[in-house]
């Protein structure tokens, strides 16, 4: 009988064993896997040119500091403050700065909206070209050029790479287990 009860409390640990390690090595290396994608976001892929220079970090700060632009030219000429303003201002801080990518991706897409109402209201403001030209040229690099870079950064690739892993089996379930989560890729729907 002593026999037998070793041989299940053998086996037992054995199978525990087993899922600790699988969990361990899986866990860390999704976790070395996620950080090669944080890398490419915060670095970009061409390092030949300089860190931080094509990345997407790099044209989420472009995009702050051409809402702050904004922010002072609207103010400026319209000499008030309205919701869309307000809006760009608060979002653009979350757009420029932190580590969290998931608030980085929801300012974002809140940001473009509110940027496009901004303009429709300081379109509506009757002024020259002269007097728009600062405004006009911020709202046309975040629509038209930080936007377009955004559209086309190689973090999508690895941010869509990096998501297909995690929902593949046993992954799903080491990501799971470890805290370990998908990431936006700043170009589609937000990922939970």
């Amino acid at each position: 009988m002593k026999f037998l009860n070793d041989r299940h409390v053998a086996w037992v640990a054995l199978v525990v064993i087993a899922l600790a390690s699988i969990l361990g090595f899986g866990g860390h290396s999704l976790a070395r896997e996620r950080g090669a994608v944080e890398a490419v976001f915060n670095d970009g892929t061409d390092v030949s040119v300089g860190k931080h220079m094509l990345s997407m970090d790099a044209y989420l700060d472009h995009c702050a500091e051409y809402a702050d632009i904004l922010v002072r030219q609207y103010r400026t000429h319209a000499q008030k403050d309205t919701e869309a303003l307000t809006q760009v201002e608060e979002l653009a801080k979350v757009i420029g700065n932190g580590a969290d990518y998931d608030a980085r991706y929801t300012a974002y897409v809140a940001f473009q909206e509110n940027v496009e109402a901004l303009y429709v209201d300081f379109s509506a403001l009757g002024l020259d070209d002269a007097q728009a030209k600062d405004f006009i040229d911020a709202y046309r690099n975040i629509r038209e050029g930080e936007a377009d870079k955004i559209k086309r950064d190689g973090y999508h690739d690895a941010a869509r790479a990096f998501n297909a892993t995690l929902s593949g089996f046993p992954a799903g379930l080491i990501a799971k287990a470890t805290g370990v989560k998908a990431m936006n890729t700043f170009d589609g729907e937000a990922v939970r």
